[in-house]
């Protein structure tokens, strides 16, 4: 991920049902400081990250289009 702008605050990796535009599940992957412009360099984990998706979205999900991964 290229972070254009620095911009210190908190960021989420979630599933988001698109039709509620509300997270499904729980988030994925949290930062408390994320792409802080006071930091010479970032963290690696800031630009370079994974995530596991879940299996089972409690009936949610199921069809394309239906929820979409943010960011």
């Amino acid at each position: 991920m290229y972070i254009r702008i620095k911009h210190a605050g908190t960021a989420n990796v979630s599933i988001v049902d698109t039709k509620s535009n509300t997270i499904v599940g729980s988030q994925l992957l949290y930062w408390s400081d994320y792409a802080n412009e006071k930091l010479l360099a970032l963290p690696a984990n800031n630009s370079a990250f994974s995530v596991t998706l879940p299996t089972d979205f409690g009936g949610k999900c199921a069809t394309a289009g239906e929820c979409v991964s943010d960011p």
